[in-house]
């Protein structure tokens, strides 16, 4: 039996993830658009199911995985009939010695995990991972492929939409393309962190793909010898009418071009300066700087601690008619 939408959304809800209130609103959206609930709340919240199964894995006291990060121990993974990974999706991980490492999305998945115990001999230690990715590692797995890679014959239109939307989801400032010797490695940098993207994209879809964002951001495909810069903006997930302005800049590296995407929501420069987390004491005191007639304030900060907000914010406070 899989885990229940109400389970997640309430370890979302115990993690401030999503608040009280939002829950409500995103039942009736759920309810109006006959979508699951789980989905509703990954567009409207920006809170996707990787983030939802992380929360979870934290409130049973269980270690969550990230299978872009891991390296599978293939001898266990081959000692599994295939048929058993593809019903019960439980992937053998690593072998610690009196345990063996396992990822599921369904820890509560008694009968399945036991047959796992029965085949490798030894006692599991269950880690939570996200259905998504799960499902994606197991199909290549089984497809004899160690890494997940975009499929070779794939559009490169939905695979740069689909990294647009896991970025947007999962609160991403940048986004990195990295050429590496077998393709590209996509990259979300989150709250100031590199976080790899699930998905790996191969030689075969590198360029396509390098060439459709620099079709998006005017910049001249032809040109892979020098440094570009450029712009474009795309909707914002679930947000009628808003949308994200991305600041575009191209690099050679050794294997192919890199590129470095910085994402600015825009409604995010509608912020008040009262909202936007500040103490009472540190408000006061900011306020009182930015209304001197004349000075400096420098704002310092790591890459999405909200330097851009904040000024933003101030500015708009200050944009008055007889200013």
């Amino acid at each position: 039996m899989s885990l229940s939408p109400d389970e997640l959304i309430n370890a979302a809800v115990s993690r401030s993830l999503i608040s009280a209130e939002q829950v409500e609103s995103l039942r009736l959206k759920a309810m109006r658009q006959r979508r699951p609930l789980v989905e509703v709340a990954s567009h409207h919240a920006r809170c996707p199911i990787v983030m939802l199964y992380c929360a979870l894995a934290e409130q049973r006291g269980i270690p969550f995985i990230d299978l872009s990060t891991v390296t599978l121990d293939m001898n266990l993974v081959k000692r599994i009939p295939d048929a058993l990974l593809k019903t019960r999706m439980v992937l053998p991980v690593a072998d610690e010695g009196d345990e063996v490492l396992v990822a599921t999305a369904d820890p509560d998945d008694r009968g399945g995990l036991q047959n796992i115990a029965r085949i490798l001999g030894r006692p599991l230690r269950v880690a939570l991972t996200d259905p998504d990715s799960l499902r994606e590692t197991v199909k290549h797995v089984l497809a004899g492929q160690t890494a997940v890679h975009a499929a070779e014959d794939e559009d490169p239109v939905p695979i740069c939409n689909r990294i647009f939307e896991q970025a947007y989801l999962r609160r991403a400032s940048d986004i990195h393309l990295e050429a590496v010797p077998d393709g590209l490695r996509v990259r979300f940098r989150i709250d100031g962190r590199l976080q790899n993207y699930p998905t790996r994209i191969g030689q075969e879809m590198a360029s396509s793909v390098i060439s459709r964002m620099k079709v998006l951001s005017g910049l001249d495909i032809a040109e892979q010898r020098a440094s570009q810069d450029g712009r474009f903006s795309f909707a914002a997930p679930g947000r009628d009418g808003a949308t994200i302005d991305v600041r575009v800049a191209t690099i050679p590296t050794r294997f192919g071009e890199r590129i470095t995407m910085r994402l600015l929501d825009s409604t995010a420069t509608q912020l008040e300066l009262g909202k936007i987390g500040m103490s009472d004491a540190t408000l006061k005191r900011f306020r009182n700087m930015i209304q001197q007639p004349n000075g400096i304030v420098l704002m310092a900060g790591p890459t999405g601690s909200g330097k851009t907000s904040t000024l933003y914010a101030a500015l708009e406070e200050l944009n008055e008619l007889h200013r």
